[in-house]
């Protein structure tokens, strides 16, 4: 048996077949990213003949991903708190976040925008990454961002001028 392949109605070459029932292999590391239709036709010893195809997409760009709802050492006031970022690809599929190396977290994906909730965090330092996955399986990460949880109330007072007896202005969270 032979069989001989066209990708993207270009000239018929020779597979390289690996067994007697015409099993073949195509590399398909060549074609640029994109869509392709391969056609495979098959004779058999006896001169029977028949064909296929097949549409496949090759895709090995990683997506884009940005974490974009807190920067790197800022400090939060609350313990739950939203989490977002933009990711983009052609194929985007969808996106991670992780806290402290914990269990990636779905995302609500939308166009390009994503969002999470950040579930309850403890008062102190956590990292933040996220991470965009594409159909093909090609990822991309953030680096990991820092940020302290603060939900301690805090109270300041404004003494930069007046006198004893004068009224002071205070505030707090």
């Amino acid at each position: 048996a032979s069989v001989k392949i066209s990708v993207d109605s270009g000239a018929l070459t020779t597979a390289t077949t690996s067994d007697s029932f015409a099993n073949w292999t195509f590399d398909t590391s060549a074609l640029s990213d994109d869509s392709h239709i391969i056609l495979a036709n098959v004779t058999d010893n006896l001169g029977h003949f028949a064909t296929s195809s097949v549409t496949i997409t090759v895709d090995t760009t990683n997506p884009s991903v940005t974490l974009d709802s807190q920067t790197d050492g800022s400090t939060i006031t609350s313990n739950h708190f939203t989490i977002s970022g933009t990711a983009s690809d052609t194929n985007l599929d969808h996106v991670t976040v992780t806290i402290d190396g914990g269990t990636p977290i779905a995302t609500t994906l939308s166009a390009n925008s994503w969002s999470v909730d950040s579930g309850t965090l403890s008062d102190g330092s956590h990292s933040i990454l996220a991470t965009a996955y594409d159909t093909a399986g090609n990822s991309a990460s953030t680096s990991a961002i820092h940020v302290t949880v603060n939900t301690a109330a805090s109270i300041s007072l404004d003494r930069s001028s007046g006198s004893i007896g004068d009224t002071v202005g205070v505030t707090g969270t």
